[in-house]
């Protein structure tokens, strides 16, 4: 069971993660560089006003990329995305890290 306000443990991506990350590709990429692929593949989540996500999402050439997304409760309906930590590989843990925005 997961603690209030502790991140989840590590789950596989759901198509609801990829499309959050979907809506995060753009500043991600004016940040760091453009990418051929974009697939998200694991994630953590922790409740907090709204929800935070950590999610691994695997680019180029065998690269992964771990982004923190802020989602917060209704009546908000804008994302935040709160940075990212490239040069990663497929076996990384997710976990919080700097931000790099």
């Amino acid at each position: 069971m997961q603690q209030p306000g502790g991140w989840s443990t590590t789950k596989p991506a759901t198509p609801e993660i990829q499309e959050l990350c979907g809506m995060i590709r753009k500043p991600l990429e004016k940040k760091y560089r453009k990418f051929t692929k974009y697939v998200a593949t694991e994630y953590r989540q922790q409740v907090v006003a709204g929800m935070n996500y950590l999610v691994k999402i695997e680019v180029d050439n065998g690269e992964y990329v771990h982004v923190e997304i802020f989602k917060p409760l209704p009546p908000v309906n804008k994302l935040r995305f709160d940075g990212y930590e490239p040069n990663h590989k497929k076996d990384d843990p997710l976990i919080p890290f700097d931000r790099q925005v």
